[in-house]
C-alpha cells in the first residue's frame, strides 16, 4: 500500500523518487510485505475522520490491526494513534 501511495505522489509531483528505487530499498531493508485483509478494510469504518485520504486510512487500519508502527510525514495521521510515528524527509 505504501508503494502504491508513493507512486501516486510521484505521478502528481509531490514526491521526487523512482518507484524501482523504492522497491529495491524496501527489499534490502528487512521490511516484510503486509497483505490487505478484509479485517483491515472493515476497520476503516471505525476510524474517526481526521483524514479523508482512503489509502492513508487503510494504512492506519493495518497499523491498528497489527499492532504495527506506521511511519509517516503527515502529522494529521498522528491523531489516530500512538502507533503513528512522525518522520521528516532527509534534507539534501
Amino acid at each position: 500500500m505504501s508503494i502504491g501511495e508513493s507512486c501516486i505522489k510521484i505521478a502528481i509531483g509531490k514526491l521526487d523518487a523512482d518507484p524501482k528505487d523504492l522497491l529495491s530499498g524496501i527489499e534490502g531493508s528487512g521490511f516484510k510485505e503486509l497483505p490487505i485483509t478484509v479485517e483491515h478494510a472493515a476497520l476503516v469504518a471505525d476510524l474517526r475522520v481526521h483524514h479523508r485520504d482512503p489509502l492513508d486510512r487503510l494504512l492506519i487500519a493495518q497499523a491498528l490491526a497489527g499492532p504495527l508502527i506506521l511511519l509517516s510525514s503527515d502529522a494529521i495521521l498522528t491523531e489516530y494513534s500512538d502507533l503513528v510515528k512522525l518522520v521528516r524527509a532527509a534534507d539534501g
